[in-house]
Formats: structure tokens, C-alpha cells, sequence
């Protein structure tokens, strides 16, 4: 067991600049019905134009960087995200996450049907090996895969590559972290919405996370 992500710790008190708290910008209607495992959208972000949000605040950046997405977050107790402006139903979504620097004890992953700063599913894992579902609806956040974030063995720990997978397909939710099931639940709070990539520090400053080959598919 372990403590509460650092969402859970500060509840509404994420960042508002381009990223973040700030309504998603929707650039693409429904997906229409595809057949399994068709890719819906994909970026292994080699463009900057590609049209994630990107941020300067406090020290704290989300830029295009070596070929990806890096979060650089030297805020303790802070959690950001960007998103692509993409909005979906059911999806699979999978990145591959690697932690380039800073403290084992952060906070990073993938957001489905992201409605708004208030509503959306996060799959989180850590680079000290915990992982899990979390649901935040009107503001409060609740893990709903356990009772708290939970010790994965397939996690590689420190300075490694991480490849996450997240499913929304109706109302089952599952997680899994290098071709590992890590995390499930059954909720029906949120049928659609953004996609997108999170990243955090506990109470140590200084998480620096590299996302690249991000890829949506049917499920």
C-alpha cells in the first residue's frame, strides 16, 4: 500500500495555464464504430504543431522535446496534463512513459473521457512501482481499481521505459503496464471525452517524464 497520489492530495488545486485545469479544446467529433485495434489517432511527436498544449508555469514544463512529450514539474504536490483535443467513447490508448530524471516517488499516465478539470478517469502508475485507477467526478477523487494505489511487479522502477496501455470500453476500465493487467474497475460515470497524459510531483520537486509513441486504437 501506499499513499494517495498527489491528485488525491490536493484536490482542485492543479495548474490552470494552457494546460491542465482549463476546459479541452475539441478538435474532432465521435469516433464512428471501427473495426478492433483500427488506430483512431496517433503522435510520436516529432511536430509541435500536432496540437498538444504545452506549458511554462513556476519553473514547471510540458514541451516537445527529444522526439516527445516532456513533463519537467518542479511544483511538489502538483499534478499537469495535457490533452489533444480528441474526444472519444470506447478507445485503448498506449504510450510509452520513461522517467528521465528526478525522484522515484512521482505520479504519471494516461486520462480517458476527460469531460472537464472536475470529471475524467486517470491510469496512473510510479517510478517506485504503484499503480492504479483513479476516478475524479465533481472534483473528488477516488481510487477505484483498490483501496489505494497498489505495488505492481511489472513496473520497471528508477530511470526505465514504461509502456502503458488504458482501456475505456463501456463501463470496464483496466490498466496494464508492460503487457501486464495492473489495474481494473467497473464504473459508468463517464461514457466519453479527451484524451491525454498526466504527470506529477509528490512532495519532491523536480519529476521529469518523456512520453512518446502515443497511439488511440479501437477496442
Amino acid at each position: 500500500m501506499r499513499k494517495l497520489s498527489s491528485a488525491l492530495l490536493i484536490g482542485l488545486l492543479c495548474s490552470v495555464a494552457l494546460t491542465g485545469c482549463g476546459t479541452p479544446w475539441i478538435s474532432a467529433a465521435f469516433a464512428q464504430q471501427a473495426e478492433p485495434g483500427t488506430i483512431l489517432f496517433e503522435d510520436d511527436f516529432s511536430d509541435p504543431r500536432s496540437g498538444w498544449r504545452t506549458l511554462i508555469e513556476d519553473d514547471s514544463v510540458i514541451a516537445y522535446h527529444e522526439g516527445g512529450l516532456r513533463f519537467i514539474i518542479n511544483k511538489p504536490a502538483h499534478d499537469f496534463w495535457s490533452l489533444p483535443g480528441r474526444w472519444y467513447r470506447d478507445v485503448r490508448v498506449e504510450v510509452l512513459a520513461t522517467m528521465k530524471n528526478g525522484p522515484m516517488d512521482n505520479d504519471f499516465g494516461i486520462l480517458c473521457r476527460y469531460q472537464d478539470e472536475d470529471n475524467f478517469y486517470a491510469f496512473m502508475a510510479s517510478s517506485d512501482g504503484y499503480a492504479g485507477i483513479v476516478k475524479v467526478e465533481q472534483g473528488d477523487y477516488q481510487v477505484i481499481s483498490a483501496e489505494t494505489l497498489e505495488f505492481e511487479d511489472a513496473i520497471l522502477q528508477g530511470q526505465a521505459s514504461n509502456h502503458l496501455r488504458a482501456e475505456c470500453s463501456g463501463n470496464r476500465l483496466t490498466f496494464s503496464i508492460n503487457d501486464q493487467l495492473v489495474a481494473e474497475a467497473i464504473d459508468d460515470a463517464f461514457t466519453e471525452g479527451d484524451i491525454g497524459l498526466v504527470a506529477g510531483a509528490f512532495s519532491e520537486p523536480g519529476v521529469d517524464i518523456l512520453f512518446d509513441n502515443f497511439v488511440v486504437l479501437q477496442p
